[in-house]
């Protein structure tokens, strides 16, 4: 039968940097695949269209 190895485990300074960078990390993926989508978002046209998209369906009547 093979052996168990017993490995260490990071102190939790270490295990928290580690989360954080991953988080970075991920993040930014996030941003450079839809970088797009959120410049048009914070645009002010694209505002406008997404709003328009949303909302044009709805009819306002006065009371």
């Amino acid at each position: 039968m093979a052996e168990s190895i017993s490995l260490p485990i990071a102190d939790i300074q270490k295990r928290i940097m580690s989360f954080v960078i991953d988080d970075i990390v991920i993040s930014v993926f996030f941003i450079i695949i839809f970088y797009d989508q959120i410049s048009l978002l914070f645009s002010n046209s694209g505002m406008n269209q997404t709003l328009h998209d949303k909302f044009s369906n709805c009819v306002v009547t006065d009371a």
